[in-house]
């Protein structure tokens, strides 16, 4: 079995981490996924969070300063 990387999680509210819980709830989902690499293959856990509000997933991304932050134009 491959290593897992090691995260220390950043030390939060009780009412920031049930914000960020319930946004999850409602706006998030969870996988896990097959990934491909060179030598082997490997499962890879993924946290995914869409909104329309860009300063909210930047606030997000900044608490636990991982991940990156995608974004497309809608076309009407």
């Amino acid at each position: 079995m491959g290593r897992l990387k090691e995260y220390n999680l950043p030390k939060l509210k009780k009412t920031t981490v049930a914000y960020i819980s319930g946004f999850l709830d409602g706006e998030g989902s969870f996988a896990f996924n097959k990934a491909y690499g060179r030598s082997n293959n490997y499962r890879r856990a993924t946290i995914s969070v869409t909104n329309t509000y860009y300063k909210t997933i930047l606030w997000l991304q900044k608490r636990f300063n991982v991940g990156g932050i995608y974004y497309r134009s809608v076309k009407n």
